[in-house]
């Protein structure tokens, strides 16, 4: 997992990086989390940043930038919800978001936590952007959920994450993903697994597991 998710980092910076290249002006994370992209990839300075993510994780974030920091970075918007109790759109108009320009969004490490609906409501959502925007996402191989032991180290990660509580509840078959993509205008670009970043990015390592997990990248 680790030397996956190190490269899968990577990754994902390098595919940002060539959207904003290729003309984005604004970025979304979704679910931020502790997502530091806004502060360490310079090529974000320039760019407006809006975070998404729960009001706890988000003060706590804000919280902790303040006592390192001084104070966020002037570009980067800070948007909270409860998805339990509030929806993207009804954020999209509480934070008057900016449906007109070229837009990347990521979506990293939240949509195996998801009920199908919620995906395909975020889709949606993300469909609402202009031609040339982006979404870079990850997602889990589904059979790791359906068939665990067909991945090395299947079995034990399942029970891993039951024991601290967490559940997997979805997945996509990757020969399903374009057809899936294609009902929100959304053309699928690249979709690796992890040993295909690992090689990409951490050639000499030879770790071996976390196959799984997948990193996409499609575009409007």
């Amino acid at each position: 997992a680790f030397s996956s998710g190190l490269a899968r980092t990577k990754y994902i910076d390098d595919l940002l990086q060539s959207t904003i290249l290729g003309g984005v002006t604004q970025v979304f994370i979704l679910g931020a989390g502790f997502d530091t992209r806004a502060l360490r990839l310079d090529f974000l300075k320039s760019v407006s940043v809006i975070e998404i993510d729960h009001p706890n994780t988000s003060n706590f974030k804000i919280g902790t930038f303040k006592k390192r920091i001084g104070k966020p970075l002037e570009n980067i918007t800070y948007c909270q919800i409860d998805f339990n109790k509030q929806s993207l759109d009804e954020l999209a108009v509480q934070y008057h978001f900016d449906f007109t320009k070229p837009t990347t969004l990521i979506w990293e490490g939240v949509t195996n936590y998801l009920t199908a609906e919620a995906v395909s409501n975020t889709f949606a959502f993300i469909s609402k952007f202009p031609k040339g925007s982006s979404i870079i996402f990850t997602y889990v191989h589904q059979e790791i959920l359906t068939n665990p032991s067909s991945f090395l180290g299947g079995e034990k990660l399942l029970k891993d994450l039951e024991k601290l509580e967490e559940h997997w509840t979805f997945g996509f078959l990757p020969s399903e993903l374009p057809d899936y993509l294609k009902q929100f205008n959304l053309n699928l670009i690249e979709d690796l697994g992890a040993k295909e970043y690992r090689e990409k990015y951490l050639p000499n390592r030879n770790e071996k597991g976390y196959e799984f997990y997948r990193v996409a990248i499609a575009k409007k």
